[in-house]
């Protein structure tokens, strides 16, 4: 870095001048291939916003890509055509000393060199290099690439969130009188600042007021800004943690519609996957018969008959009602001895459906 006089008021000559801004501009001006970069949000370009940056720095850094897009249109990409930069500086009404030292700077990356013919010699004539005029196309290329651009907003309103001083949130409008809103020499155009903060709202790191007018950085975002990672990257980690699947409880519950009859039905093809002893099998077997509708057997006491083969006269001769509670009850326990597994939830299910309805509940 050149040496600049401490502790003294007194302004730089214009000598010391154009030397601290070539210095400045040396880190920054080619836009790619410096030896040592700035941290930067996102894409980590070398143009526009940076960490660390003053305005300054920031201010003198337009001036370069446009300069030599200036001297690429002056001249028609030809290496012949000498081209006055104070017509420049007319036009970007800067003083003399950026002059100089953007001049300096373009000469010294090889893309310009001075003009020794006629109306030469004060340094401020000069002709386009081959590797000028290819960097000015590519640079051109750059300015018009709509992609590029959207990603050059995002990391410029970060940033200059960033650095910017006083109580958030902070005036939207304001961004467009900082440095920040230059890419490559041009200004963003509002549309594209819009476009970019409503990007950073929906990925969530930064939030507007109600109105619209003012903008801050949310927690999200702070940490972003400070942690040096890259916007893309970012994007691309919350896009994944939106669209992951969320893990799904399903609860299977049974509802049907069935009388004493289809219940008996039921029970009576699936009893021998219960897995009871043989005893309690044969009476589920037997009491499900009644629910179905199959009259007693003689000599059957479960099923209502009697040794002598008549029936209960309980009941009058007749097989007892096998849709009152004590047939169903008795059934539901002994589905509820099984040992378990899918066919004795399912028809513990049923059977309390059916012993519900038939109680009236």
């Amino acid at each position: 870095m050149p040496r600049v006089r401490h502790g003294s008021h007194a302004p730089l000559s214009p000598g010391e001048l154009r030397c601290v801004i070539s210095w400045a501009l040396m880190r920054r001006l080619r836009g790619e291939g410096a030896a040592r970069r700035p941290r930067t949000t996102g894409s980590g370009r070398g143009d526009g916003a940076r960490h660390g940056g003053g305005g300054t720095d920031m201010e003198l850094e337009r001036y370069a890509p446009r300069l030599l897009l200036w001297l690429a249109e002056h001249a028609e990409g030809r290496g012949d055509v000498p081209v006055d930069c104070a017509d420049f500086r007319s036009w970007q009404l800067i003083q003399q000393p950026v002059l100089d030292a953007l001049v300096d700077h373009l000469t010294g990356l090889g893309f310009i060199r001075p003009y020794e013919g006629v109306g030469g010699g004060d340094g401020c004539v000069v002709l386009l290099e081959p590797s000028g005029a290819e960097q000015a196309r590519r640079l051109q290329r750059r300015r018009e690439d709509d992609t590029e651009r959207a990603r050059y907003a995002q990391d410029a309103v970060l940033e200059w969130l960033r650095v910017h001083r006083g109580r958030p949130p902070f005036r939207l409008v304001d961004f467009y009188d900082s440095p920040h809103v230059f890419f490559l020499g041009t200004a963003l155009t509002q549309n594209e600042v819009e476009q970019a903060v409503t990007h950073l709202e929906t990925v969530g790191l930064l939030e507007r007021t109600t109105d619209l007018l003012r903008v801050e950085l949310t927690t999200d975002g702070r940490d972003f800004v400070w942690s040096g990672s890259r916007l893309d990257e970012y994007v691309r980690h919350w896009r994944e943690r939106r669209d992951a699947p969320s893990p799904t409880v399903v609860q299977v519950t049974y509802s049907v519609q069935l009388g004493p009859a289809e219940l008996g039905l039921l029970v009576e093809r699936l009893a021998p996957e219960l897995g009871l002893d043989a005893d309690a099998l044969d009476e589920l077997l037997h009491l499900s018969g009644q629910l179905a509708g199959r009259p007693a057997l003689p000599g059957d006491p479960a099923n209502g008959g009697t040794t002598d083969g008549t029936t209960d006269g309980s009941t009058g001769g007749n097989t007892p009602d096998p849709s009152r509670p004590g047939v169903l009850t008795r059934i539901r326990d002994l589905v509820g001895s099984a040992s378990g597994g899918a066919v004795k939830s399912m028809l513990e299910d049923v059977v309390a459906q059916v012993v519900r309805s038939s109680l009236g509940m």
